[in-house]
């Protein structure tokens, strides 16, 4: 039911392989599907001679920042997975991070596209005279990602004996 919403909404509903039709579903009485948020406005065809009774418009826009940071030892692999996050792509040419690499980015909530949530990504380098400067950047943040390498047993001890206590402070 929902995903058929969700593409009403996004006019990406396909006729030829769905159809409208919602089975009966048995709801309890406390369940709310929140629709205090939206109001009802008259509604367009969707397809030719095909006309919904409501059209639901959300009021306002909602949007969300989290801010995510990455530790982990030098030359583990941040970089590359942020890369991999963030492009799609693999990047092989080693170069250290000086300090910290900021990156951004946005998804949107599907069925509304005026929804969006927005990522704030800090590379954090894991040299340890970057420290001092690495810790400014804990502040505010909703999520850490303490990153490691699976071939390489040290990295992952000091994902828990440094990085995970470092975070936590």
């Amino acid at each position: 039911v929902v995903e058929k919403i969700a593409q009403l909404l996004e006019d990406s509903f396909d006729f030829k392989y769905n159809t409208l039709e919602i089975p009966n579903l048995e709801i309890h009485d406390s369940f709310s599907l929140g629709l205090d948020k939206f109001s009802i406005q008259e509604s367009s065809p969707i397809v030719d001679g095909v006309k919904t009774t409501h059209q639901f418009a959300k009021e306002e826009q909602i949007e969300r920042l989290f801010k995510l940071i990455v530790l982990g030892s030098a030359a583990i692999g941040k970089t590359t997975l942020v890369n991999r996050f963030l492009k799609k792509e693999n990047i092989v040419d080693y170069r250290p991070t000086l300090g910290i690499s900021l990156s951004t980015q946005q998804y949107y909530v599907q069925g509304f596209k005026e929804d969006t949530i927005k990522f704030l990504i800090c590379d954090l380098a894991g040299q340890s005279f970057f420290k001092r400067v690495r810790r400014e950047y804990y502040k505010g943040a909703n999520c850490a990602f303490i990153v490691y390498d699976v071939t390489r047993r040290d990295t992952f001890e000091e994902a828990i004996n440094v990085w995970y206590e470092d975070a936590k402070k």
